[in-house]
């Protein structure tokens, strides 16, 4: 029997919905997969995870799990589920050949399990715990202590952790089929004079910023992606007491993401990096590839994505007439705006899913750093 049948790779992950780490857990199974791993995925429903495609070699484990707006309920169910994937872990007890896979830092419970137990515990770290408050710290150390590697999505994290030892930094890569339902088109995504903004349901990550550049700026199209529901994008809104101006438009979370960057002239990142520092930007790889310039903020890893007046601009959020200014200067220069798309298909080709899928495949089965 190979080495690859041998092993079998149990995956913890905790909210299985449409976001970045989810997404690009999807891809890494679905690679996994393809190379003759076995896999056991825990998980909750309800997500992108549910659309892996299963070749035999996958078993699905699902508990119950979502977020309140109570943050008191959330915290419950967090550790419930902790509690739960702690004791659900044992059964592998006696099952040699075993690496447990962590996706974020929230799965401490069978991370401790699988120490416990002695077995390898491979880390998928894509927060940047230093800017998350103290729970998140503690997690981060835990994981330095309980991981055996941990796998960081940029040099920006990695140096936020306090140690580099055992620690591989491989770039978030965006999936083939996504990229192949992007079809880029500088004339048409400058006509169509939209700008578009996908993030979660938070503050931090600049609603409230981007509504006020829209009201800055009433002669283009304006489009927010929340991730999260119907009810919960209203209550949000309600919550917020944001009022969102005509020419913006609000969606909930979409399976289909590619659709709205297909119809998209400008792609941003407004997370406010005195709350919250992106350790990636998954929106922003995404939008390179649909050949769509970015702005983002000057702090964090999409730093090393966009460059500077050539596929982009790094600003501040609260900058917001700075903002305006650069996107209707893109948006009035056509010329201006198809060099910088070009730049940006051009940076995209750092993206490539199969060299994220191999390294992460050489480090779980074969243990190369």
């Amino acid at each position: 029997m190979s080495k690859i049948s041998q092993n079998r790779i149990v995956v913890f992950h905790l909210l299985n919905d449409f976001s970045g780490s989810p997404m690009i857990l999807k891809t890494v199974l679905n690679g996994l997969l393809k190379k003759g791993c076995r896999v056991d995925l825990v998980s909750s429903k309800g997500g992108v995870l549910d659309t892996i495609s299963d070749n035999g070699a996958l078993k699905r484990h699902y508990y119950s799990y979502n977020f309140s707006m109570k943050p008191w309920i959330t915290l419950l169910r967090y550790v419930w589920t902790q509690v739960y994937t702690f004791f659900f872990a044992f059964r592998y007890l006696f099952s040699s050949n075993t690496v447990f896979y962590i996706n974020t830092l929230l799965p401490v419970g069978p991370a401790l399990a699988g120490f416990i137990m002695r077995k390898r515990v491979v880390y998928h770290y894509h927060e940047n715990a230093w800017v998350k408050g103290s729970v998140y710290k503690a997690l981060c150390k835990a994981m330095t202590f309980l991981a055996s590697d941990i796998v960081c999505v940029s040099n920006f994290q990695r140096n936020t952790l306090q140690t580099t030892r055992r620690t591989l930094v491989v770039p978030n890569a965006v999936a083939d089929q996504f990229t192949s339902e992007l079809h880029p088109d500088a004339e048409r995504a400058f006509n169509a004079k939209n700008v578009l903004m996908a993030c979660s349901a938070k503050m931090y990550k600049g609603v409230g910023e981007f509504i006020e550049i829209a009201k800055k700026l009433p002669q283009y199209n304006f489009t927010l992606v929340l991730n999260c529901s119907d009810s919960e994008m209203n209550d949000f809104l309600k919550e917020n007491k944001l009022v969102v101006p005509d020419n913006m438009t609000v969606h909930s979370r979409t399976d289909k993401m590619y659709l709205y960057y297909n119809n998209a002239s400008i792609v941003m990142n407004l997370s406010d990096t005195s709350l919250f520092v992106e350790t990636f930007g998954m929106t922003v790889a995404e939008a390179l590839l649909a050949g769509l310039p970015c702005i983002v903020p000057p702090i964090g890893a999409s730093k090393e994505i966009i460059t500077e007046g050539e596929n982009g601009y790094a600003i501040d959020s609260h900058e917001t007439a700075l903002i305006a200014s650069k996107i209707d200067g893109l948006l009035s220069d056509e010329t201006l705006y198809r060099q910088m798309a070009n730049a940006a298909i051009t940076a995209s080709k750092a993206f490539n899913e199969q060299h994220m899928v191999d390294s992460i495949y050489n480090l779980i089965v074969n243990g190369k750093n």
